[in-house]
């Protein structure tokens, strides 16, 4: 996704948060203009932090657990970690770094 509008914030906010709708756990930028609005929207939210966490804390043996009434099992333990080791993150609860995402699936 590109947006082209350089100097409306209005817009370019909502690409972003459309972008974040879309999955998008990154964006390409061909303005200064977009990186803060495509960095804001992409950001986890403390609660998408906790649940990151907590599936790591439960299900990281690589066998299958249940986390909040939901099956996790290896692919999806494996897709949480790389989700924590993207570039561009922001600190967490007790100082862990996170990436720009909406929720551990």
């Amino acid at each position: 996704m590109v947006t082209t509008n350089i100097s409306a914030d209005g817009p370019i906010r909502d690409d972003a948060h459309r972008a974040r709708g879309l999955g998008f756990s990154g964006n390409f930028c061909i303005h200064p203009a977009h990186v803060v609005p495509f960095n804001s929207a992409l950001r986890p939210t403390s609660d998408a932090v906790a649940g990151v966490i907590n599936v790591l804390a439960v299900a990281s043996s690589g066998a299958a657990a249940q986390v909040s009434g939901h099956m996790v099992d290896k692919p999806v333990v494996e897709r949480v970690r790389r989700t924590l080791d993207r570039p561009g993150r922001s600190t967490g609860p007790a100082g862990r770094t996170t990436p720009p995402v909406e929720e551990a699936r």
